[in-house]
C-alpha cells in the first residue's frame, strides 16, 4: 500500500465491534417479542444501514412504530457499547500512527451512526488521526454502492485510483474495486467471505501487525 489517501472502515476493521452488531438484530427482534427462526432476516440486513434495517423490519413484521422510532431504538441498543467498551483491533493504532508519520491522509467511511463513531473514536483517543468521517446514511446508500467512497474522494479532490480503501467486508471491497479504488482487505473472525476478499482485494492482511510490517518494508524498499 503506497497511497497518500486512505479510507478506513470502522466495524470489524479498526474496532472489534462485530460481535455486538451480529447480536443487534437478534436483540432488537427479541425486544419486539418476535421469536422463531429469524436467521434469514438477520442475513438480509448485513449490508444495510440501521435506517434501512429499521425500514426492513417494519415491513417484514408490520411493526407499529415509525421507521424513525425503530431506528432510534436500534441505535440505543448498540450505543452504550460504542460509548463505553468496544475496543480497537489489536495493532490498528500502531498502523494508523505509522501512516500518519509518513504523511498519509486518513478518513472514515462507515455504515454506523456518525455520532456513535465519534464517541468511540474520542474514547479510544484516535479521533484526531482522521480528517473527517462520512456515514452511509449521509449519502443515502450502503457500501453496495460506491457513494460513500466517492464522497470521500470528492472531499479530498483526488481520483479513486489515488485512494486505498480498507475494509473487512467482501461486498465493500468489491464495490470499491469496481469504482477504481485500491483495496486492502482486513481479516475479521466474524466475516464468512475471507477467501473471496483474498481473491478480490489488491492486498489483504490477517491482522494489523502484518499490515504494519508490509507498509514498513515498502518504505524501506523505496529508500
Amino acid at each position: 500500500m503506497n497511497k497518500k489517501y486512505c479510507i478506513m472502515d470502522m466495524d470489524g476493521t479498526l474496532i472489534d465491534s462485530m460481535s455486538y452488531w451480529n447480536q443487534l438484530g437478534y436483540e432488537f427482534l427479541r425486544s419486539k417479542g418476535i421469536s422463531g427462526d429469524i436467521t434469514k432476516y438477520l442475513n438480509n440486513i448485513k449490508a444495510m444501514t440501521l435506517e434501512q434495517s429499521a425500514f426492513y423490519f417494519k415491513e417484514c413484521f408490520n411493526l407499529k412504530e415509525s421507521v424513525i422510532e425503530l431506528h432510534e431504538q436500534m441505535n440505543n441498543l448498540i450505543a452504550n457499547h460504542y460509548i463505553y467498551d468496544i475496543p480497537l483491533k489489536k495493532g490498528s493504532n500502531e498502523y494508523l500512527l505509522l501512516l500518519k508519520e509518513y504523511g498519509v491522509n486518513l478518513c472514515i467511511a462507515t455504515a454506523t451512526d456518525k455520532y456513535l463513531i465519534n464517541c468511540c473514536l474520542e474514547r479510544l483517543k484516535i479521533r484526531g488521526k482522521f480528517d473527517f468521517i462520512i456515514s452511509c446514511e449521509e449519502v443515502g446508500e450502503g457500501k453496495s454502492s460506491p457513494a460513500v467512497f466517492n464522497k470521500c474522494a470528492e472531499i479530498y479532490d483526488v481520483p479513486s485510483t489515488e485512494i486505498a480503501v480498507f475494509d473487512d467486508a467482501f461486498f465493500a471491497i468489491r464495490t470499491a474495486n469496481e469504482a477504481g479504488y485500491y483495496t486492502v482487505g482486513i481479516y475479521d473472525e466474524y466475516s464468512s467471505e475471507w477467501e473471496d476478499i483474498k481473491v478480490c482485494a489488491n492486498e489483504y492482511f490477517s491482522n494489523w501487525k502484518d499490515a504494519y510490517i508490509s507498509f514498513r518494508n515498502g518504505i524501506k524498499s523505496e529508500e
